[in-house]
């Protein structure tokens, strides 16, 4: 498994990014030509390309810092959800 290149959350499987069409591993003899056959992110269940949950892969956690009144928000990425 790879990661989506749009979000960084893991992909599973290949979908063309002009129809839809699935397939478990790559397929260069695809009608849309084998450069629309990309990894599909497995979040979303799109095309890396058309990927719909960025920025749903990363956790973002509030740390109340010593003596602060207000909260400090920080990105830390946690990995897949």
């Amino acid at each position: 498994m790879d990661n989506c290149s749009k979000c960084g959350g893991l992909t599973e499987g290949y979908t063309c990014d002009m129809c839809g069409a699935e397939s478990a591993a790559h397929d260069e003899n695809h009608e849309h030509g084998g450069e629309h056959c990309m990894p599909q992110c497995k979040t979303c269940s799109q095309a890396q390309v058309k990927c719909t949950c960025y920025g749903r892969c990363k956790k973002i956690i509030v740390l109340m810092r010593p003596g602060s009144s207000w909260p400090k928000a920080e990105k830390i990425d946690l990995g897949q959800n």
